[in-house]
């Protein structure tokens, strides 16, 4: 079996320094010396870190013109998965909103009954200047007119609005402005150095 290279998580790294003998990764508290480097961040957020030498500039443009979008991702549990004993896959998608989609997430056992909701685009940056209380009334209110009414009488509910989440710019997917790929797109994969 290989050996997995060591992981270090919860380690903000600021600089990524490169030369003959190999690639330095630096932190606040730390800095560990690699062969290579997996830069796993959103595409925005490659921008906020220093590279030595610099990113080619094609790299730096193609990581310049990406957007994370909005979204707030809920995830709301249920006593019972009530939607499949009406024969529901507990999917949805909407243009109306606020809810632009939603899956089961029920788990694998169907012990823990729970249906996963996503607001995006404009409506997630409606709902994020709502309170977290009007927040959850307009989302239930839609599940229960897709569900029916036990979809408004969760046993829990936990979103999180990625607009708030620095780490993740607004959302899980970016959005490259037009042209983007088809001009830098090619530098996307090409590995630096």
């Amino acid at each position: 079996a290989t050996t997995l290279p060591e992981v270090h998580t919860n380690a903000c790294v600021h600089t990524i320094t490169q030369d003959a003998s190999g690639i330095e990764a630096h932190t606040r508290e730390a800095s560990w010396r690699a062969e290579r480097v997996i830069v796993a961040v959103p595409a925005p957020k490659v921008c906020d870190l220093r590279f030595e030498p610099g990113l080619p500039a094609p790299k730096r443009q193609l990581y310049a013109r990406v957007s994370m979008g909005s979204t707030i991702k809920c995830h709301i549990t249920f006593a019972t998965h009530f939607w499949r004993e009406r024969g529901l896959s507990g999917e949805l998608l909407s243009h109306t909103g606020p809810v632009t989609f939603t899956l089961d997430n029920t788990s694998v056992d169907g012990a823990h009954a729970a249906l996963t909701a996503f607001v995006t685009g404009r409506a997630a940056e409606a709902l994020g200047r709502m309170t977290p209380e009007e927040r959850k009334e307009r989302i239930l209110r839609q599940l229960a007119q897709a569900f029916g009414a036990q979809a408004a009488q969760p046993t829990g509910y936990l979103e999180t609005n990625w607009q708030e989440v620095d780490e993740a710019v607004g959302g899980p997917v970016g959005v490259w402005a037009p042209g983007s790929l088809a001009r830098y797109g090619k530098h996307l994969r090409e590995p630096v150095g």
